[in-house]
C-alpha cells in the first residue's frame, strides 16, 4: 500500500509493472475508480484509460506528466494529468509509480520529486499582536514567541544596544 501525503492532502497514487499491471493504489485511488483494495492487482493501466495507447505512448516517453481521459468501474469518464515517477524494485524490475489529479480539483497539487530541494518553514503567532513569526525547527513554534516589533516595545533595550551602552 503506497501512503503518500501531501499538506495532509491524501493524494492518488498508485505503482504498476513495465507491462501495465496495477501492483497497488491506495485509499483515494481506489475511491476515485471504484475499486476495493484487493481488487487493484486483478487490473492494468489500460484498464482505466479511455484509450489504452495514452498509458503505452506515456510509458514509452521520456514525459514526466501527461494529460489523459481515464475511466472509473462504472464507465464514467474525466480528465486528469498522470505524475509519474519510474524507480526499480529489490528485484531489478522496473516499477512506475503515478499519481493521478483530475483536471479542476482543488485539492491537486503537482507532487514534488525527490530530485528537488525541499525547504520547510515553520511558523509561530507573536503572543501579542498574532502575526505569523518564523522559526527554525516545529518545537520552537510552541514557545511563546513576539514578532520583531511587539519585541521592540516590550523590551527596547534589547533592541537599542548602542544608546543602551553609553
Amino acid at each position: 500500500m503506497i501512503a503518500v501525503e501531501n499538506n495532509s492532502i491524501e493524494l492518488a497514487t498508485f505503482e504498476a509493472n513495465e507491462h501495465g499491471r496495477l501492483i497497488s493504489g491506495n485509499r483515494r485511488f481506489c475511491r476515485m475508480f471504484g475499486f476495493q483494495e484487493s481488487e487493484v492487482q486483478w487490473h492494468y493501466v489500460t484498464d482505466l484509460c479511455r484509450n489504452a495507447k495514452d498509458w503505452v505512448s506515456f510509458s514509452a516517453s521520456t514525459e514526466d506528466c501527461i494529460s489523459v481521459r481515464m475511466k472509473n468501474r462504472k464507465g464514467r469518464s474525466f480528465c486528469c494529468k498522470l505524475f509519474r515517477n519510474v524507480k526499480q524494485d529489490d528485484n531489478g524490475n522496473v516499477v512506475f509509480s503515478a499519481t493521478v489529479h483530475r483536471v479542476g480539483d482543488p485539492e491537486a497539487v503537482k507532487p514534488v520529486s525527490a530530485s528537488q530541494p525541499q525547504t520547510i518553514v515553520f511558523l509561530a503567532k507573536c503572543a501579542h499582536c498574532g502575526e505569523q513569526v518564523p522559526v527554525a525547527t516545529a518545537g520552537e513554534a510552541r514557545i511563546r514567541l513576539l514578532c520583531d516589533s511587539c519585541a521592540a516595545k516590550v523590551y527596547p533595550e534589547a533592541y537599542n544596544l548602542h544608546s543602551a551602552q553609553v
